[in-house]
C-alpha cells in the first residue's frame, strides 16, 4: 500500500510541476490563474497522500510496539518481566524483526515477531 501511494504522490508533483509550467507560460491572466490553482490542488492532494502514509507508519509502528509488550514475557528463571534491549531487522527473513530481551538477573532471550507490511 506504501508504495502505491508513493507512486500517487511522486504523479502529483509531477502534475503540479506541469500546472506551473503553464501557469508560467500562459499569457491569459484567467488561465494563469487556473493552472496555478489546479497546481495548488495537485500540491494539495500529494500532502494528502504523505498524511496517509504518515499514518498508516505510525499505525504500523504502534502495532509493532504492541507486539513488542505483547512478546514481552516474564524472565523463566527469575519471573520478573523482561525488558526490550534491542530490535534489528532478520536479515535471514523478509517478514521478521528480532527482538533480544533482557532480565535483571541476566537471563536474555530473542523473540521473532512478524513485520506488519
Amino acid at each position: 500500500m506504501l508504495q502505491r501511494l508513493g507512486d500517487h504522490i511522486k504523479a502529483c508533483i509531477e502534475r503540479a510541476a506541469a500546472a506551473d509550467q503553464k501557469a508560467s507560460q500562459a499569457t491569459d491572466p484567467i488561465d494563469r490563474a487556473e493552472h496555478s490553482e489546479m497546481a495548488l490542488r495537485w500540491r494539495h492532494l500529494a500532502r494528502s497522500y504523505e498524511f496517509v502514509v504518515s499514518l498508516e507508519q505510525f499505525l504500523l509502528d504502534a502495532q509493532r510496539t504492541k507486539d513488542t509488550k505483547r512478546h514481552t514475557t516474564r524472565c523463566p528463571d527469575c519471573g520478573k518481566p523482561m525488558r526490550l534491549a534491542g530490535a534489528e531487522p532478520d536479515e535471514r527473513y523478509l517478514n521478521l524483526d528480532q527482538y533480544y530481551f533482557t532480565c535483571e538477573c541476566g537471563h536474555g532471550t530473542t523473540s521473532y515477531i512478524a513485520r506488519q507490511v
